[in-house]
């Protein structure tokens, strides 16, 4: 079913809009939930808690991408289970490795002034992003907004995994400096 339909399925209060949400995106929103969580049972969880938030509080404004808005729901759902557990007895997942080779170039947040510095940051990641070459910026993406494995990135664009790993590091560099000519970084 198309975003919009879905979409005035929420509107309409139809509760078809989870179901048709869960064959549309399922799979994705799993993959973005188990790569934070590390765990089959944790990203179902995350996904039907996802699902159900948005149930709950569908954005009045207009959502511009109804997969982009559920990545994000479902990867900060899981973010938040994650912190809410001991991640580290049970093997973490790929999100925290992704996460701490991003350490050097993003200051975390830990106030309300640095919180909307962090959303500013986030608007010139965002436009720095839309200057990328279409491949690395899916690359990019993958690797550290769905968290997917080098080795998955690897498989899917056909490079070997030491060449991924050089183009994210490549990347992250990049942005490292865009950051800093933005002055969000020293």
């Amino acid at each position: 079913m198309e975003q919009n339909a879905i979409i005035e399925l929420f509107r309409n209060r139809d509760e078809r809009a989870i179901e048709e949400c869960s064959k549309s995106y399922g799979k994705l929103l799993h993959r973005v939930a188990y790569n934070v969580v590390g765990s089959n049972e944790d990203a179902e969880e995350c996904v039907q808690d996802a699902l159900h938030k948005l149930w709950e509080g569908f954005p009045r404004e207009q959502v511009g991408s109804l997969k982009a808005y559920l990545v994000t729901l479902t990867r900060n759902t899981a973010i938040q289970r994650l912190r809410a557990s001991a991640s580290e007895k049970r093997g973490g997942g790929e999100y925290s490795i992704a996460l701490s080779e991003l350490e050097g170039c993003i200051p975390s947040p830990s106030s309300v002034e640095a919180e909307v510095e962090a959303r500013a940051m986030a608007r010139a990641i965002d436009r720095w992003l839309t200057e990328l070459p279409a491949e690395d910026r899916v690359l990019f993406v993958r690797r550290y907004r769905i968290g997917d494995s080098v080795s998955d990135l690897a498989e899917a664009s056909g490079m070997r995994p030491n060449v991924v790993s050089k183009r994210l590091y490549t990347l992250r560099e990049k942005l490292r400096k865009h950051l800093r000519k933005e002055n969000y970084i020293v």
